[in-house]
């Protein structure tokens, strides 16, 4: 066996440490054009945060953490062959710095369809430095089996007879944002997806499609988006129920719950969580109405399941009333006792009762503060709200629920 000349490997060992990366020795220039690029990003404008990390790696060709930022930008903006450029020339760098960016390369690979580029990358990564937080090392693993099957696929269909040629929605619908999980009503005219405005707040948007075309994204009528993130949501197929996806809400069971919304002729109402028989205090997401609106489907990591995410089903029970009850009467004085009967108001539609009714889905306490009822409650010094949940409603009944209400 032929020995290695000791000189040699004395001129490895001073390469390969002369090729290792030191964030400390780029020009402060650069740094400072990197700088501002991250806050630009996080500001949401990605077209001028690239053009300044342009001017860094031109200052400062070395700068491998300005490669990779841009790899990722370009990635964000869905330009695959420019993401794909960065990162390699940051890990022309060193490769072992930037190994961890071995995913989102992967990723862009398989938006071009190099499909097996994009699993050498992965199994190499996996291989040399998996992510040792149990979700990245999760979504590496998911991403692989996803490269598997479209390598496999491509060597059991050599003569390539399937054609996969997915049609971009135009600006109509997609735009610089990350838009995702759409949802179609059955007559397939409108369209309901999630947008991820400034890379962070998601909101639900909707498209109409007229003749052949869809009309301008708007952002949902009504009180269902708010500052926090909603996702994942399924339209039932007749428009008129939304459920979702949302995380940290003060009426949370626990980490992501489901939440529904029912159209209004004012826009999607605010939304209500589906409760404990539906939530857990785990994860709860990616829900799917059946056709008649009584199934619901969807993927938790509740305690008792096999294990990871479980499929569950929830199915609507009947309503124990045909309508929700509400009587009015006031207070002359404050401390008072016994009631007097409200005059007649406008609400109630008849003359000899003041007993309003609701629908079975309409939430009381949005009706409570309606504007309409303010409205009727304004020369009111004092009210009094009785809700009854029986199938015939009587003002005294000791089964209904009283309250008192500031006066307006």
């Amino acid at each position: 066996m032929k020995k290695i000349p000791a000189l040699f490997i004395v001129l490895l060992i001073s390469t390969y440490c002369f090729a290792q990366y030191d964030p400390s020795k780029i020009n402060k220039k650069a740094v400072t054009l990197y700088t501002q690029a991250m806050q630009r990003a996080q500001s949401g404008n990605l077209i001028l945060a690239t053009g300044l990390l342009l001017q860094a790696v031109e200052i400062d060709n070395k700068y491998a953490e300005a490669y990779l930022s841009l790899g990722g930008m370009y990635g964000q903006l869905k330009n695959y062959k420019s993401s794909i450029t960065y990162y390699e020339k940051a890990f022309a760098l060193d490769a072992d710095y930037t190994m961890e960016f071995k995913l989102p390369y992967s990723i862009n690979l398989a938006g071009l369809g190099e499909f097996q580029k994009a699993l050498d990358a992965i199994n190499e990564m996996l291989e040399k430095r998996p992510p040792k937080n149990p979700t990245g090392l999760k979504a590496a693993q998911y991403r692989k089996r996803c490269y598997e099957f479209a390598v496999n696929y491509a060597k059991e269909h050599p003569t390539n007879d399937y054609v996969f040629t997915p049609k971009n929605l135009g600006d109509s619908v997609n735009s610089v944002e990350s838009e995702y999980w759409p949802s179609l009503t059955i007559d397939g005219k409108e369209l309901v997806f999630t947008r991820r405005l400034n890379n962070f707040n998601e909101d639900f948007f909707s498209s109409v499609l007229k003749k052949s075309n869809w009309d301008k994204a708007q952002k949902l009528k009504g009180n269902i988006n708010t500052r926090d993130n909603e996702a994942a949501q399924n339209i039932s197929l007749d428009g008129e129920w939304l459920v979702f996806t949302a995380n940290g809400r003060r009426d949370s069971w626990g980490g992501f719950d489901l939440y529904i919304s029912y159209l209004t002729p004012d826009g999607w109402s605010e939304a209500e969580n589906l409760g404990g028989k539906v939530n857990s205090d785990q994860w709860d997401s990616q829900p799917s109405l059946s056709p008649d609106k009584r199934d619901l489907y969807f993927a938790s990591r509740r305690f008792g399941g096999y294990g990871g995410s479980d499929l569950y089903v929830s199915h609507l029970q009947p309503s124990p009333f045909t309508s929700m009850c509400l009587w009015l009467t006031n207070w002359r004085a404050a401390g008072r006792e016994g009631a007097m009967p409200i005059r007649k108001t406008a609400l109630s539609k008849r003359a000899s009762s003041n007993l309003i009714r609701f629908s079975p889905v309409t939430p009381l306490r949005r009706a409570a503060s309606s504007n309409v009822l303010r409205n009727c409650f304004s020369n009111t010094p004092y009210v009094y709200l009785a809700f009854c949940f029986s199938r015939s409603c009587k003002a005294y009944s000791p089964k209904v629920l009283r309250f008192f209400v500031a006066p307006c």
